[in-house]
């Protein structure tokens, strides 16, 4: 074989490596384009457990006093949210929580906070919303939904004994 016959092959074999290789690169690059286009554009509009907002918010509303919580980024809140609007005739307890069963169970992390602050909303067991209006000392469990933003007023509008309440979605009202 000639010396121009043996570079012909050898170039038209590097030729054919570096096409290989570069469709490899090409095709890898696009499917990570394309893979990066989907992250980028992809928007979960469900409100299943995978919802996360920067602030989400839901709106209380006591006998026309609005009172705005600050919800956690968590399971438990997202599926919470997914139950809004919700009106629940909650009760008291202790004179310093009200409390109501909510329609279906929602995910749980509890802990025992030892304390409990005014404006806390927790959720007791699976199923029990509770908000708290009182600051006291606990060994219960609970897992931590949320707190009122603002709790001025929230003892007096809660009043004693059982209270009507409607918990929404909302931007917070300032």
């Amino acid at each position: 074989m000639s010396v121009f016959k043996r570079c012909g092959w050898l170039l038209v074999l590097t030729l054919f490596i570096s096409v290989s290789h570069a469709e490899e690169l090409s095709s890898e690059s696009v499917a990570e384009r394309n893979s990066e286009r989907a992250r980028a554009h992809s928007v979960d509009l469900s409100l299943n457990t995978s919802l996360s907002i920067k602030e989400p918010y839901m709106r209380m509303n006591i006998n026309g006093r609005h009172f705005d919580i600050q919800l956690n980024d968590t399971p438990a809140a997202r599926a919470l949210m997914e139950q809004l609007p919700l009106t629940l005739a909650m009760s008291d307890l202790h004179r310093n929580e009200k409390y109501a069963q909510l329609p279906r169970p929602l995910p749980t992390d509890s802990v025992r906070p030892g304390v409990i602050n005014n404006g806390d909303v927790m959720l007791y067991g699976t199923d029990t919303l509770v908000v708290f209006y009182s600051t006291f000392n606990s060994s219960y469990s609970y897992t931590s939904l949320g707190k009122v933003v603002d709790t001025s007023g929230l003892t007096d509008a809660l009043g004693e004994g059982r209270v009507s309440i409607t918990f929404s979605m909302q931007q917070p009202h300032h």
